[in-house]
């Protein structure tokens, strides 16, 4: 098995972002699911809960307490800290699709409840509330910061997303109104100008730039140039080979899952997960 150490893994940055982006809808993006801090109403993003379970049967206005919440009932919504470390909070569902926060409390006796059950609860053990450790940052805080950030983000997206869309509609519109221009042709070059491209080998007229990094006259046609992203094939040949670490999720990818677009700044800085997921990178970070 090949192995990579730090010194085979690179920033995302050096890659070009892809020229064609995988399709994402920010439809569905956040769940139904909602609680309240502060009077100010927080909607919860999806890939924000990591344990999900069923609302707890009860009446809205019946409080939560001991004899009618289990360790079943649990779900646990995560959220970045300012470090970087994700924080985890407990909560239970209710059937009007609020999630309500535990106390402290509750949440110690639901984890003596684990406990007493198995040796090692996969609750408190990959999952610990907030309160369990020593967190200056309150979740409830953390969590409203980071949801609402998103909600804010999501919004923009749709917002855009809404003008493409009405940008299209009018350029369809003007399509049957406008003159027709003549296209001229694309000057070629004669075949005494083809060249051969160092990776596919074959005679083509027209290479990609160098990148800044590139100290060689190596010529890359463009398709091979999109394919690599950008990087040369003899300066940059490590990177080529190596793994490329993600600035929101922090995991290493190879080249053809990295470098995508940050929702916030538009740097190439995401794995494909993370862009499709609409995440922003490290530098973008609300709380930094």
């Amino acid at each position: 098995m090949e192995t990579f150490g730090p010194e085979n893994v690179y920033s995302a940055c050096c890659l070009k972002t892809p020229a064609e982006l995988p399709p994402r809808t920010h439809e569905g993006t956040l769940s139904p699911y909602f609680f309240i801090k502060d009077g100010q109403k927080v909607c919860v993003p999806w890939n924000s809960i990591v344990r999900n379970r069923a609302a707890l049967d009860i009446a809205d206005d019946e409080p939560v307490s001991r004899h009618n919440c289990l360790p079943e009932h649990v779900i646990v919504l995560r959220a970045l800290d300012p470090e970087g470390d994700m924080m985890f909070g407990w909560f239970v569902k209710r059937k009007n699709k609020l999630v309500e926060r535990l106390p402290k409390h509750l949440c110690t006796h639901l984890a003596i409840k684990c406990h007493k059950r198995k040796c090692i609860s996969s609750l408190v053990a990959l999952f610990p509330d907030s309160s369990f450790l020593s967190h200056t940052l309150d979740f409830d805080v953390l969590a409203t910061l980071r949801f609402t950030h998103r909600h804010a983000m999501l919004k923009e997206v749709a917002r855009r997303a809404l003008g493409k869309k009405s940008d299209k509609s009018e350029a369809s519109d003007l399509k049957l109104v406008a003159p027709r221009v003549r296209r001229v042709p694309k000057r070629r070059r004669p075949n005494d100008d083809c060249r051969e491209c160092a990776v596919c080998m074959e005679e083509k007229r027209d290479f990609a730039a160098k990148n800044r990094r590139c100290k060689c006259g190596t010529l890359t046609c463009l398709d091979c140039a999109e394919r690599m992203r950008g990087l040369c094939p003899i300066c940059n040949r490590s990177e080529i080979n190596g793994r490329f670490e993600c600035f929101a999720c922090f995991g290493v990818f190879p080249m053809e899952i990295s470098g995508f677009p940050c929702i916030s700044c538009g740097q190439a800085r995401l794995c494909k997960a993370c862009y499709c997921h609409f995440e922003a990178g490290c530098c973008c970070d609300v709380l930094s």
